[in-house]
């Protein structure tokens, strides 16, 4: 599990990775919010449903990809 308190915009090139399921939830503790989201790996994987990863994003970071939607798309 991470949480992601800053992102940063990098310059190099990048490649579409294979689709995969994803859930989210909002996590509220002591005041702050914070959004998980949880991929569950390909359909091959050898015990489905199980969480392959888990991010966290804090509310900041929350915002700074708002922007980026907004700029980008």
């Amino acid at each position: 599990m991470a949480l992601v308190s800053k992102i940063d915009e990098i310059s190099r090139s990048a490649s579409i990775h294979d689709e995969v399921e994803a859930s989210y939830n909002v996590v509220r503790n002591n005041g702050e919010i914070y959004v998980q989201v949880n991929t569950y790996g390909s359909p091959e994987r050898k015990i489905k449903g199980k969480v392959s990863q888990s991010i966290q994003f804090s509310s900041e970071v929350i915002m700074d990809l708002y922007e980026i939607i907004n700029k980008d798309f």
